[in-house]
């Protein structure tokens, strides 16, 4: 690659060549390393730009915030030898796809996932596009497995990533398809499963070889300990197991290099990760998230493997015999206080006499108890037994209804903290939440992580704006709870809650809307300051005007405070609102009018009758994207 084209380049590409130093000469066994570092500003430039190391004019499109669609897309790419291209709602890219030239496109995921202006993008350079979409991630998955045709297929859990990534250059090596399941349910397939990637927490079905360990990391090197089985590795593509945002750019790589294993890699290496990269001197950082340490290793800047100062020799002593392993003490009771967020032991503790109570003041300031009276009972004299217990400020959640209604409480009343949150081994992520914070115009990641135990999880809480692209705007709990107060002034103002039925309080929330907020229409100016007052969540409520995508917002933030069940749509370049209204399932369009187009005083007699159709049985199918996640929280609602 040249030296001005390296200037130019959006991301970071070092290549180190490095004559080893005696020092670590043992280590790296004298040769060249090739470091490649492949980084863009956020997850949509890394993935454009790692997409620059594959040669095909074929693309996959996929949701950069969705990572079971990215996964899938996998399938495509891999079959195809396609470029994978992660972007959102927003992003304009048509001048990528221009540079590339595609003579196909396929897009993975529904309409509501990746919208109208990604097929505008795509259609700007080529008309050959085909959309692959299933009513949720799974039949999605399978649909990207019946285009590409694969037979033979390796399973991983849909609700999480880091397993599913972990296997793709594995899949890749053998021609095998990634075929995500929901891990807690039983599975039905035509194809032949050749391995189940997780332990029985992630995958409980057994199918081929399982390769596993006691978490991301060790189920990572289990994955890549059978690549080098099975034919060796030339190149690894190394990236963060904490975050999926960059690591899934690594599918690229698979394409660019055969023979290239995936590593996740924490804030620090393991002793087994640094043996894994020594003798493969093709390396590639996918993203900025790595630490200095880690990357320090990656670039051979400080030893693999470095061995302690021996100091002075002392002589050998006499062989002492067998060591015999230190027992728990006799007639006592001894238990480790383990910390669940981190998986760490705080101390040990060694008692005559056991009760609940006096456990409980065993445990180190900052931290209470999770394990129960029961559990504490069971431990057993003369052995070691460990005490669960977690920091006193973290939320934990022992049921899927209890986790359900926090999120649901969050968005409705106050607005969510972001950060982790522990649940029960048994608790899963909920996707209908995610449906819920898109039609309040926010984004709603959950990121499900085993704490190295097989009682719990920690899932990550992130929320962001859906039209942050645009507005610039970053998620805050305070400015959320704020504008709730506004939307109940505007409900109040209105009088919906006076009405009797569903249908009645909806459609009079539209017509104050629409009586009172004058629809934006400067819509070709995209200015940062005028975007928010047109697309944010805060539009109609801070700057009393709005474009579609803000009235629809705002009709639904109402909705939801009211009880009523309340989504998104998007019908051509337009939203709009699909609400169930007394158990009926009922398009309304919520935008208000142009101030020019109003000719007459708008009343709640005179404003003119906007769009509402209820949906029959047979139409009811193209809304099952949205419909059938979301109806397990509906009674929330209630």
């Amino acid at each position: 690659m040249k030296l001005k084209k390296l200037k130019k380049s959006l991301f970071t590409t070092l290549s180190v060549m490095m004559a080893v130093s005696a020092i670590g000469a043992t280590n790296v066994n004298a040769d060249t390393i090739n470091v490649v570092k492949i980084a863009g500003r956020d997850r949509v430039k890394t993935s454009i730009e790692s997409s620059k190391y594959v040669n095909s004019n074929i693309v996959v499109i996929a949701n950069a915030y969705n990572f079971a669609d990215s996964l899938s897309a996998f399938n495509l790419a891999s079959k195809f030898q396609a470029k994978l291209l992660l972007v959102d709602n927003t992003t304009r890219f048509a001048d990528d796809l221009k540079a590339i030239s595609p003579n196909k496109v396929y897009i993975v995921g529904g309409k509501n996932a990746l919208g109208v202006h990604v097929e505008t993008e795509i259609d700007k350079i080529t008309h050959n596009i085909q959309r692959v979409q299933g009513r949720d991630r799974y039949t999605t998955n399978a649909e990207t497995l019946r285009i590409a045709g694969f037979k033979n297929v390796g399973v991983a859990d849909g609700r999480n990533y880091p397993d599913a990534l972990s296997a793709s250059g594995l899949l890749k090596k053998h021609n095998m398809g990634l075929m995500l399941v929901n891990g807690s349910l039983p599975y039905k397939t035509d194809k032949t499963v050749k391995y189940t990637f997780g332990g029985r927490n992630s995958v409980n079905q057994n199918g081929g070889v399982r390769l596993e360990g006691r978490n991301r990391y060790l189920t990572n090197e289990a994955i890549n300990k059978e690549f080098n089985r099975v034919g060796g590795v030339s190149n690894v593509a190394i990236t963060t197991g904490e975050k999926f945002a960059d690591a899934l750019s690594s599918i690229n790589i698979l394409n660019a290099k055969a023979n290239t294993s995936i590593m996740l890699v924490g804030s620090s290496m393991s002793e087994s990760q640094k043996n894994y990269i020594k003798d493969i001197k093709s390396r590639f950082i996918i993203g900025g998230m790595l630490s200095t340490p880690v990357e320090n290793i990656i670039y051979g800047r400080t030893s693999v493997n470095p061995k302690p100062n021996p100091g002075p020799v002392t002589p050998p002593k006499p062989n002492p015999g067998p060591v015999t392993p230190p027992k728990p003490a006799e007639n006592k009771y001894t238990y480790i206080i383990k910390s669940v967020d981190n998986n760490s032991n705080l101390k040990t503790v060694v008692v005559d006499k056991l009760n609940y109570e006096s456990v409980e003041k065993s445990i180190p300031s900052g931290y209470s108890i999770l394990s129960t009276r029961e559990e504490v009972n069971a431990f057993r004299v003369n052995g070691t037994s460990v005490l669960y217990v977690k920091p006193s400020s973290m939320k934990y959640f022992a049921t899927q209804q209890d986790y359900d209604r926090y999120i649901f409480n969050g968005l409705k009343n106050e607005g969510l903290d972001t950060g982790k949150v522990l649940v029960d081994s048994a608790v899963n992520s909920n996707d209908a939440f995610k449906v819920l914070a898109r039609s309040l115009g926010f984004g709603l990641d959950q990121e499900v992580e085993n704490v190295g135990n097989n009682k719990y999880k920690t899932v990550e809480i992130i929320m962001g704006i859906t039209q942050s692209m645009k507005t610039k705007e970053v998620y805050n709990k305070e400015k959320y709870k704020s504008n709730l107060s506004k939307i109940d002034t505007m409900i109040n103002a209105s009088g919906a809650n006076e009405m009797k039925t569903e249908k009645e309080k909806a459609i009079r929330f539209a017509q104050y809307l629409k009586i009172n907020y004058f629809y934006n229409t400067d819509i070709n100016n995209f200015s940062v300051e005028n975007q928010l007052k047109s697309r944010s969540p805060y539009s109609i409520s801070d700057y009393g005007t709005a474009v579609c995508e803000g009235y629809t917002y705002t009709f639904n933030q109402a909705m939801l405070r009211m009880g009523i069940v309340s989504h998104e749509v998007h019908d051509s370049n337009h939203m709009q609102v699909l609400a169930n209204l007394d158990n009926k399932w009922t398009y309304l369009d919520v935008s208000g009018y142009a101030k020019e187009d109003v000719k007459i005083e708008l009343t709640y007699d005179t404003v003119p009758i906007f769009t509402q159709k209820t949906i029959s049985n047979n139409e009811i199918v193209g809304s099952r994207h949205i419909i059938t996640p979301t109806e397990k929280i509906n009674y929330l609602y209630k």
